[in-house]
């Protein structure tokens, strides 16, 4: 008849399971990040984004200079403006033109795809952002849609005008991919692997390693322990006790001295 018995989870032996097991968990976590740093550095192809500020005026040019007073409606019609003029950079007539003025070396389409748009703080500003590879292009290219936009878009919507507060530079540093955010992610990673199969290993462990273990099992009480004298630490002997139904070693010498004394 098969027995099957079940195991309570202890809490504290668990805590101290992973607390022996520490160097495991933080090595796996070096080796995790580790890899994930020497992948983004060496495998990922960094972008750049370049970033041309636009504002969207509710008067065209020519009235705006005889307005004295500008009311709440004007600043929230301008707001309202900026979504429409941000729809309009993704047009064929303003990316034709920014390819044509780029000598053909981008289709509509690829520009299309590495720019975005974003108003700032719901105002009548908005972002123009390029990613690309290269961060003089980004800045190149986000400063060809920007003057193209004001010459184009201003010939389609009347009474409102657009112009370029300031224009892109050159970014310094990548905006993909964050080797300090995916190095993290790898330790984190790695560490939790590394718990999740220290904690598997303990809690499908049927061998018996202390007192509670035999006590949780038999109804018999514990009589006696063996030591185990066979590892020395430092100057004096590592005490490592074996119990009758969880030690093999001691499974092994019962069984020795049995087939000795049948020979005599």
């Amino acid at each position: 008849m098969n027995s099957v018995f079940e195991r309570e989870i202890d809490i504290k032996r668990i805590f101290m399971e992973l607390l022996y097991k520490a160097w495991v968990i933080i090595l796996a976590g070096v080796i995790g990040g580790g890899v994930c740093f020497l992948y983004t550095s060496k495998c990922i192809t960094p972008i750049y984004t370049a970033s041309a500020l636009m504002y969207v005026n509710n008067f065209a040019e020519d009235v705006q200079s005889k307005v004295v007073r500008v009311t709440n409606g004007d600043l929230d019609t301008s707001q309202a403006l900026v979504q429409t003029y941000i729809a309009f950079l993704s047009s064929d007539q303003v990316l034709n033109g920014v390819a044509d003025e780029l000598e053909g070396k981008y289709t509509p389409q690829k520009l299309k795809n590495m720019m975005t748009a974003t108003s700032v703080n719901d105002t009548e500003l908005f972002n123009i952002n390029i990613s690309h590879p290269s961060p003089k292009e980004a800045e190149k290219i986000a400063n060809v849609i920007a003057d193209k936009a004001v010459a184009v878009i201003s010939q389609y919507i009347d009474g409102s005008s657009i112009k370029v507060v300031d224009y892109a530079t050159v970014p310094k540093s990548k905006s993909y991919p964050s080797t300090s955010r995916n190095t993290l992610i790898g330790f984190v990673a790695g560490a939790g692997i590394a718990t999740i199969i220290i904690l598997l290993l303990l809690l499908f462990n049927e061998k018996i390693s202390n007192e509670d273990d035999l006590n949780s099992l038999f109804e018999e009480p514990v009589i006696g322990r063996i030591p185990d004298f066979n590892q020395v630490y430092g100057e004096g002997y590592l005490y490592r006790y074996s119990y009758g139904y969880g030690s093999k070693k001691a499974h092994n010498n019962n069984h020795n001295k049995r087939e000795k004394g049948g020979e005599a």
